[in-house]
């Protein structure tokens, strides 16, 4: 009798089937550029927060009461383009970390964070200095911020108000081309999703046993 031997495409198709929620957890160190919202969602996070960057509201607190997860990532990015300009995730404690007016960040995950409902929000890759009036632009001046690693909300009375910026691009308090996000996770989930590394060890293991059929087959 013929004996079938799978290729290691095969196997590495059927692995493929395998639920979403295998996909290993998106959770980088620090600040990130141009990344696909896509690719976001489909590891781990869910979209809890979005809206222009001109737009005054919602208050902060019926944002954070949809972002039930104990995790939270801010991003923005230029609105329809399906494509995150910068983000930046820690747990949700660490991100709303009151800091009031200061320029002292709340550092977690690589990230400096800062969070006042009446002056601003956001952050600047851990290190670097800030300079927050109300927004950030410790790297460099109001006419020029060239840090892609940074962002900032400007917040009032409790509520999101409008602009101020997204990396590079700044004075975008009455834009609507630019869009602002939050997503939210738990950290339990991402605890249970396979690291890349474990991936790896898969397929290695699928090229063992392709190996091992194709031994069987010659001798039969």
């Amino acid at each position: 009798m013929k004996t079938l031997v799978p290729t290691l495409a095969t196997l590495a198709f059927l692995a493929g089937l395998a639920p979403a929620s295998a996909m290993p957890f998106y959770g980088p160190s620090g600040p990130q550029t141009s990344v696909p919202i896509a690719m976001v969602t489909a590891r781990g996070w869910s979209e809890c927060f979005s809206g222009p960057y001109g737009e005054f509201g919602p208050s902060i607190e019926s944002v954070l009461g949809g972002c039930t997860g104990d995790l939270l990532m801010m991003a923005g990015g230029a609105t329809n383009s399906g494509e995150l300009d910068v983000l930046a995730w820690a747990p949700t404690s660490d991100v709303t970390f009151d800091t009031g007016d200061s320029n002292t960040p709340h550092d977690a995950n690589g990230t400096g964070w800062y969070f006042n409902d009446n002056y601003s929000w956001g952050f600047a890759e851990q290190g670097g200095a800030l300079y927050r009036n109300s927004c950030d632009y410790g790297d460099g001046d109001l006419s020029n911020t060239p840090d892609p690693l940074r962002l900032c909300w400007h917040t009032s009375g409790g509520y999101l108000d409008g602009g101020w910026r997204v990396g590079t691009v700044n004075f975008l308090n009455n834009s609507s081309e630019y869009t602002r996000y939050l997503f939210t996770a738990d950290s339990s989930s991402a605890a249970e999703a396979p690291e890349p590394a474990s991936i790896i060890l898969t397929l290695t293991g699928m090229g063992y046993l392709v190996r091992r059929f194709r031994s069987r087959g010659k001798k039969a």
